[in-house]
């Protein structure tokens, strides 16, 4: 596998649903969504799932982690909906624009 990086989109009307970048180098993957009139209908959860898939699959990974604040629960609906195994909580490591967050790290594994 070349080290490389590719985007992928979900994308709803009005909006971005979800949205990945990866980086192959040292098999590393980081997923990202956004709002949109998408929210509660369990497209961003059928896009990450989709969209980590094709990672696996066509990019190679054998591991995909995300991260997102502890505040946000509705992110945490949507990795474990997507198939993404809690693996614990970094403490003050995201800056947002209220100040800092505690992150909660999540991972799916090819096995």
């Amino acid at each position: 596998m070349r080290a490389g990086r590719s985007t992928s989109t979900a994308s709803w009307p009005g909006g971005c649903a979800c949205a990945a970048s990866t980086s192959t180098k040292g098999g590393r993957g980081g997923v990202l969504g956004g709002p949109t009139p998408a929210r509660g209908r369990g497209v961003a959860t059928r896009a990450l799932r989709a969209i980590t898939d094709w990672m696996f699959t066509h990019v190679g990974l054998h591991r995909v982690y995300l991260e997102h604040s502890t505040r946000n629960e509705a992110s945490c609906r949507v990795a474990a909906g997507a198939g993404f195994l809690a693996e614990g909580t970094k403490r003050s490591a995201g800056l947002h624009l209220d100040g800092w967050h505690d992150m909660h790290l999540y991972a799916r594994v090819n096995d």
